[in-house]
């Protein structure tokens, strides 16, 4: 085996700059020797800190460019305008639904919606007065008079009969009381007392049941008031004698469909009437029949 042979020596170190690292000394003494393939150790860069950002161009420093904004957007195109009913102004409702309507309630109201459509109408309303003619006039004087239905008390009366006071004939109280016994006894349903005033010859015979039924059927939910006589006096009627004509006023009430002929469900009535009268062998009178007019108390 040959002798030992001393390691080489590598090449003469050369100079380098006196702040490199790779050096062969350093200010504080020698540094050992290093070859290309010895790792190298890591060194920080030549400055302080972090080398400052700077912007590559004078431009590129400022914000970030954005384009100039455009027109606002066009909302998109609706139904045209159209301006709405002016104020105050009623809705017009559709005449066909309004005609479907009424056949409906014709139908369903069977006999009451018929009997309705053949009474009269009731009268209409007052016409009310503006708020303006209220403040710069005074409000008219009604111009009608008083109602005949409701006069003052008579001075003379005969149980519910009262005898008005420009009636001077002699034979009113005579006649008053017949008509008390026909009146009273409709009230009272004394149905029998209050026909025995009617004469046989006249619209109901007392002594005819079918007739004094019908008559009853008729007044069965009637109540009479407010009666008055209002004249009394002479008339030739071709019947055998002298009659006796006997205007009363009264007030009659009823159920719907009692009323009068022309407005069935009428529930009060005024009436004035006009009645022939005959003489009874008692000295009394009888009444024939009877003709007047008739007009809505409520």
């Amino acid at each position: 085996m040959p002798a030992d042979v001393p390691w080489p020596a590598g090449p003469e170190p050369q100079p380098t700059h006196p702040d490199s690292p790779q050096s062969g000394t350093t200010p504080d003494g020698p540094q050992p020797w290093t070859t290309s393939d010895s790792p190298q150790p890591w060194t920080a860069p030549h400055h302080n800190g972090p080398r400052p950002w700077a912007a590559a161009h004078p431009w590129a420093a400022t914000e970030a460019w954005e384009p100039p904004p455009g027109p606002p957007p066009v909302p998109p195109r609706g139904e045209p305008w159209a301006a709405g009913p002016p104020a105050g102004a009623r809705r017009r409702l559709p005449l066909v639904p309004l005609v479907g309507g009424l056949a409906v309630l014709l139908v369903a109201g069977g006999a009451s919606a018929a009997w309705a459509l053949r009474a009269d109408p009731p009268p209409p309303p007052p016409a009310a007065e503006s708020t303006a003619e209220a403040t710069t006039s005074p409000p008219a004087p009604p111009t009608t008079a008083p109602a005949p239905d409701d006069p003052p008390d008579p001075p003379g009366r005969v149980g519910v009969v009262a005898i008005a006071a420009v009636v001077t004939d002699g034979r009113a109280a005579v006649v008053a009381a017949v008509f008390d016994t026909h009146f009273a006894g409709i009230n009272a349903r004394d149905w029998e007392g209050a026909a025995a005033v009617f004469d046989p010859a006249g619209s109901v015979d007392p002594g005819n049941p079918q007739e004094v039924a019908r008559w009853r059927r008729d007044l069965s939910t009637t109540t009479d008031t407010k009666i008055v006589l209002r004249e009394v006096g002479d008339a030739v009627d071709g019947h055998a004698g002298p009659v006796v004509t006997a205007r009363v006023t009264f007030r009659s009430e009823q159920s719907p469909g009692y009323g009068p002929r022309a407005r069935p469900r009428e529930r009060c009535t005024f009436w004035d009437v006009t009645y022939l009268l005959t003489p009874s062998p008692d000295g009394s009178y009888r009444i024939l029949r009877g003709s007047g007019t008739s007009r809505p108390g409520w």
